[in-house]
């Protein structure tokens, strides 16, 4: 039985060397460890570069990027890749880069112009990446854009610190944003899941909630005349109320449609007429007016409104106006005095674009992320209102680069 055991075990390990030979394995060898991907702990960064350099600089500079002191000589020079895009071509840079002491700093300094440290972008491909993600495009379709065009694989964990880098790199103007809001003397609001701000400028700002403490919490102290809809939350902020006549008459407009009752009817009308003659210069608002002048049209305005309130309606359409304009009667006519807008119609054009990123993206998983999006589009939305190209204004932020705050967005 012994025997037989043995011959069994040999023809066994026959015909398994004969399988193996026939399907060209190797035994007897150990497995291979698998290198990390590039951004693992343990990875390797150059392992994902496998286009060619097509540019040579040297980087070197002489007075330190923080303390403005003058370096000392130079103690070794390395090498460090740079992908970056010019000119619609994608060009992938070595910089030999030399690194010189820094007596105020007491530590190696060492800079390359158009790039931030430990990046694998320069400053123009990072402002691109951020440009299309804020304007709707997915990751996927970005990803796709830039494999097209340029013949380079970008993933969605490079795109996405990309754009947490540029917001980074802006948020002292997201925060001179907000604080130049604070001091105008009126802002348009309108919320959605995200919220936007200002005239000449734009803030959002992510919360969790839509009700009071998030609005007071947006305009902190705020002095000035908030022109809103008429949602609540609205009226503890500011010093004065300018409420949107144009959700008073898409609601009216929608509402005759629906309720064909001659006593409504009739309601909507006057309503209607008289918000048309706060906008008219003869019974309304007139830009070449004295302050007394616009005074009496707004007591006319007033007693009129007044006279259409003092009736008795037994539509319930008519009821629920009526105590609309008992809670704002005093909120609807101040355009007539100040002449500031009586619509909210910028802070409903400017939130549209939140929105439809909100379409695209369902939100964010993560708090940083939510900020970091409301930083991007707050500066990309000022600077389509003053008529800066936002993608130009992001590459030469360099905040991350030489450690000094840029210049704001002017008028272009």
């Amino acid at each position: 039985l012994q025997k037989q055991d043995e011959e069994m075990k040999a023809i066994k390990r026959r015909n398994s060397r004969l399988a193996a030979e026939a399907n060209k394995i190797k035994k007897g060898r150990r497995k291979r460890y698998k290198t990390p991907a590039a951004g693992k702990k343990g990875g390797n960064r150059e392992t994902h570069r496998r286009m060619p350099v097509t540019k040579h600089r040297v980087a070197d500079q002489h007075t330190c990027h923080v303390c403005r002191t003058r370096l000392g000589n130079a103690t070794e020079t390395r090498p460090r890749i740079l992908e970056d895009m010019e000119l619609c071509r994608w060009e992938v840079i070595r910089h030999d880069v030399t690194r010189r002491w820094c007596p105020g700093c007491k530590r190696l300094q060492s800079t390359i112009p158009g790039a931030g440290p430990k990046q694998r972008f320069g400053n123009r491909a990072l402002a691109m990446l951020s440009f299309l993600k804020m304007i709707g495009v997915s990751f996927r379709k970005i990803g796709l854009v830039f494999m097209v065009f340029y013949m380079v694989h970008i993933s969605k964990k490079a795109i996405q610190e990309a754009v947490r880098t540029v917001s980074g790199g802006i948020m002292h103007q997201y925060e001179a944003v907000h604080r130049r809001i604070l001091k105008e003397e009126s802002v348009n609001g309108d919320e959605t899941a995200w919220r936007v701000l200002g005239d000449d400028a734009v803030w959002f700002n992510i919360q969790e909630g839509r009700g009071t403490p998030e609005a007071r919490e947006m305009l902190p102290e705020y002095e000035g005349m908030v022109t809103s809809d008429s949602f609540s939350p609205w009226n503890h902020v500011g010093r004065e109320h300018q409420k949107c006549h144009l959700h008073y008459r898409r609601e009216l407009k929608k509402t005759m449609q629906e309720n064909k009752n001659p006593e409504f009817q009739a309601f909507a009308a006057r309503l209607n007429q008289m918000l048309w003659d706060s906008h008219d210069p003869k019974k309304g608002y007139g830009p070449d007016d004295d302050p007394q002048t616009r005074k009496r049209k707004q007591r006319n305005l007033m007693r009129r409104l007044a006279c259409l309130m003092e009736k008795d309606y037994t539509d319930k359409d008519c009821k629920r106006f009526l105590k609309r304009l008992r809670r704002e009667v005093h909120r609807l006519f101040s355009h007539v005095i100040s002449g500031i807008d009586w619509h909210n119609n910028k802070a409903e054009r400017a939130v549209r674009c939140f929105v439809l990123l909100r379409h695209v993206m369902f939100g964010n998983r993560t708090e940083f992320d939510a900020d970091t999006y409301a930083v991007l589009l707050s500066i990309i939305g000022t600077c389509a209102m003053r008529g800066v190209n936002p993608l130009e204004y992001m590459i030469v932020q360099t905040i991350w680069q030489s450690g000094r705050a840029a210049p704001a967005p002017n008028r272009s």
